[in-house]
């Protein structure tokens, strides 16, 4: 069952040249008790897109375009008082870095008072007792002492805590987190990431994980989206894209993975970089990705490609594989 599904989201930043596509006409649903994760390139939309569907498009400098949001049968985008009565409350966001999350003149325990007394309307004796169960929730020793201090005085991983914390503060159905261990170190952030599924099976909340790391990704996630130039590119079940990828980006991202993990000693992969932001705008038709690809053909240049849906379930967007299944090959890897 859906609990949140978003349809062709466009989301544009307006500069001085011409208007930068971040987001490019997505859709995606994310179900029940499930973890959705998106994986992709710095500058592939992911977080542009976690901001819209949290309602904070405008606090960027965004521009939403086009697009809807759906959660418990309204859709969101259509009014900002809607946001108003579920941002925080039923849909909470966890931002990439802690520490610029968080006021640094207050104490971490009279922050997480505020979302409680503002969203729940709880007593003073109410909120301190909250607060301290809250801390103890996420696994910090001395809650009653970490409310006391400031956020210099807090390591990154008990900040990342401290947002995990105020994420849940509200009982939230839906949790949307952005790269929320990236800048700790393996060890703190296998903790990070187990305490979070931890929490989600033990409440019954659905998660969006954004991250770089396709490890993380495939250890924690039910289904992913795989995002390019605002675009999704192979969406479906965790194992079936990871195992088995189809979209050309999608193996290259797996290639490149394998290669940072073998130390950089694998052949065969193409060095490219990614297009300029800008050439990603409304006159740029054809694939995001044909420039970097090795398979491109020349209707890939010149038309966006069409989401297939295949029998596995999954969806890809690309003209080489459309060509595959019509020349008879419905199976054929990419």
């Amino acid at each position: 069952m859906e609990i949140l599904k978003v349809n062709d989201l466009t989301v544009y930043f307006d500069t001085r040249c011409r208007p930068v596509k971040a987001v490019d006409g997505i859709s995606f649903a994310l179900r029940r008790g499930e973890t959705l994760g998106i994986v992709g390139e710095s500058g592939s939309g992911k977080s542009v897109t976690a901001l819209t569907v949290m309602g904070l498009a405008q606090s960027i400098g965004a521009r939403i375009v086009s697009g809807e949001v759906w959660y418990d049968g309204k859709n969101l985008l259509s009014s900002q008082d809607l946001y108003r009565q579920v941002r925080g409350k039923k849909i909470s966001y966890i931002p990439q870095e802690a520490a610029p999350a968080l006021n640094p003149v207050l104490q971490v325990g009279k922050q997480l008072g505020e979302m409680l007394s503002v969203h729940l309307g709880l007593s003073a004796g109410d909120v301190r007792r909250k607060t301290a169960q809250l801390l103890e929730t996420v696994e910090l020793p001395q809650p009653e002492l970490v409310a006391r201090l400031y956020p210099h005085q807090l390591s990154g991983g008990i900040l990342q805590r401290v947002l995990l914390a105020m994420a849940l503060s509200c009982g939230p159905d839906i949790i949307i987190a952005d790269e929320p261990a990236s800048s700790l170190d393996t060890t703190i952030q296998a903790q990070i990431l187990r305490l979070l599924g931890t929490i989600k099976a033990r409440e019954g909340l659905s998660l969006i994980l954004i991250a770089h790391d396709l490890g993380v990704i495939y250890q924690n996630c039910d289904r992913v989206l795989i995002m390019y130039g605002g675009r999704i590119m192979e969406a479906g079940l965790t194992s079936q894209i990871l195992e088995n990828p189809l979209h050309p980006y999608t193996v290259s991202l797996l290639e490149t993975y394998r290669c940072l993990e073998e130390g950089m000693k694998q052949p065969g992969l193409t060095k490219s970089c990614p297009p300029a932001s800008r050439e990603n705008i409304p006159d740029a038709l054809g694939c995001v990705f044909a420039y970097r690809c090795q398979r491109a053909m020349d209707i890939c240049f010149l038309k966006k490609a069409p989401s297939l849906t295949l029998d596995d379930g999954r969806t890809v967007s690309c003209h080489h594989l459309l060509h595959l299944r019509q020349d008879g090959n419905p199976d054929a890897r990419m």
